[in-house]
């Protein structure tokens, strides 16, 4: 989440940055309510609050969000526009753990992850 907030890199390569950024926030706070104890999240907002004005007007909504799924894309400077489909997972035996799976859109999405993967 952190990342979301603090490095201009993920901001600018997010195309729909503030649908994203709004989920994080909301995925954070259902977390944050499971764990009533763990001072690491106020910690974490309390910091977040403090460095980014977006952040602090849209956790003052209180919105919640389970999970996260659909459509997300992404600008990469060497190989331009990647959408992908999101899917999320939480694991039944730990449930504060979530696997997170990008599948590409299109055929054009799976050769621009190739072509990434070769660039590696």
């Amino acid at each position: 989440m952190w990342a979301t907030f603090m490095v201009s890199s993920v901001r600018t390569s997010l195309v729909a940055w503030e649908e994203h950024a709004r989920s994080v926030i909301g995925q954070f706070r259902a977390e944050a309510a499971a764990h009533p104890t763990d001072q690491r999240f106020a910690a974490m907002a309390a910091e977040l609050v403090a460095a980014s004005p977006e952040f602090r007007q849209w956790w003052a909504t209180h919105e919640i969000v389970r999970a996260a799924g659909g459509d997300q894309a992404f600008r990469h400077p060497n190989v331009g526009l990647i959408s992908t489909h999101l899917i999320q997972m939480r694991l039944i035996d730990r449930p504060s753990l979530k696997v997170v799976i990008h599948s590409p859109a299109t055929r054009d999405d799976e050769r621009r992850l190739d072509e990434l993967l070769r660039c590696s």
